[in-house]
């Protein structure tokens, strides 16, 4: 009821504009003509704009009514829909408990805030550790990365080297090959003048024994010299000819050995090393032994005339050194020798 006056004020505002409105007066008054006549004219005039004015404003009396109508009805559906009378302290009352619900859900959310800031500060001075050892471990990455790159510039200059060494020795085997192949020819060609010269050195021998044999029954006084040169020449098939190797050992510096081209390799069993460039032979005692006997010669003897004339020496050494024969060391007895020379020089102290 308290809007009541706001609804009659568009009534109210609607007389204080008909009675207040003069200027619809002035022009009635300006239009009216003098005198009597014009007075008549005048009053008719403002009855007639009068009456249509009332009737204006009956029908705004009229609407303004039927909205007021509606109004109340509004407000009577809204308090029924709102429960009667006692409906504003039952919605006060149901505010208040929302209130307290929601009052402890906010001191539940407050307690749970709390928490997460304590867990937050918490992670927080987790993330500060982890940043200070990401910064420490960001060092140590630039380092290694540093590391790496001089390692991987190390290995391209190792790999360029290794490809270097790797064309070179490609190269030095080509080379070998080449060398090995011809060696082979070479070994070819002189395997088969090796046998003829076998055939020769044969005949040659079998020569010699009846020449020996012949010249025993005539005089049994043979030389030292001889002797040894008769042995030399019946066993030239099982003699290493090759050249010394002390030589090639002063010159390189190394202990290392050198492999040399035999001369002439043994066709069976080693009884001796000629060296040809130093003119030294070096024999074994056990075949020398046999053949002394087989001929009828004091092998004590004979081994004394060695040392006494020719100034043999026992000594111990590998008579496959300098070839690619990997014999053990040996006792031998070393002599100088030329042969085919009844004088023979002193023999190289070992």
């Amino acid at each position: 009821m308290a809007h009541r006056p706001t609804r009659t004020d568009p009534i109210r505002r609607a007389k204080v504009g008909f009675d207040d409105d003069p200027s619809t007066l002035k022009s009635i008054d300006a239009d009216a003509p003098s005198g009597p006549a014009g007075e008549i004219f005048r009053l008719q005039t403002q009855a007639d704009e009068l009456t249509r004015r009332t009737e204006m404003e009956k029908r705004r009396t009229k609407d303004v009514e039927a909205g007021i109508e509606r109004v109340r009805a509004k407000i009577i559906e809204q308090r029924r829909e709102m429960g009667g009378v006692d409906a504003a302290q039952e919605k006060n009352t149901h505010i208040q408990r929302s209130l307290k619900m929601l009052e402890n859900r906010l001191d539940k959310a407050l307690g749970k805030y709390n928490d997460a800031l304590a867990h937050n500060r918490q992670l927080r001075g987790t993330i500060d550790n982890l940043r200070k050892e990401r910064v420490l471990f960001d060092d140590i990455y630039k380092k290694l990365e540093h590391e790496l790159a001089e390692k991987k510039n190390r290995m391209g200059e190792i790999i360029e080297r290794s490809d270097k060494a790797y064309e070179a020795r490609d190269k030095a085997v080509s080379e070998m090959a080449k060398l090995k192949q011809q060696a082979d020819k070479e070994q070819l060609a002189f395997e088969k003048e090796w046998r003829e010269l076998t055939k020769l050195i044969e005949h040659d021998k079998k020569m010699r024994a009846f020449m020996k044999n012949k010249a025993k029954a005539q005089d049994m006084a043979v030389s030292i010299e001889q002797t040894l040169n008769e042995y030399v020449n019946e066993h030239i098939d099982n003699i290493l000819r090759i050249k010394s190797t002390s030589d090639l050992r002063k010159i390189d510096g190394t202990a290392m050995e050198s492999i040399i081209l035999p001369e002439a390799v043994p066709r069976n069993k080693l009884v001796a090393r000629y060296e040809t460039d130093i003119k030294k032979l070096y024999l074994v005692p056990k075949p020398l032994r046999l053949w002394c006997g087989e001929q009828q010669i004091n092998y004590g003897a004979f081994i004394n005339d060695l040392v006494e004339k020719l100034g043999a020496k026992r000594m111990k050494m590998r008579l496959s050194k300098g070839t690619q024969l990997n014999m053990p060391p040996t006792d031998v007895i070393a002599v100088q020798f030329s042969e085919g020379d009844d004088e023979e020089g002193s023999i190289e102290n070992v």
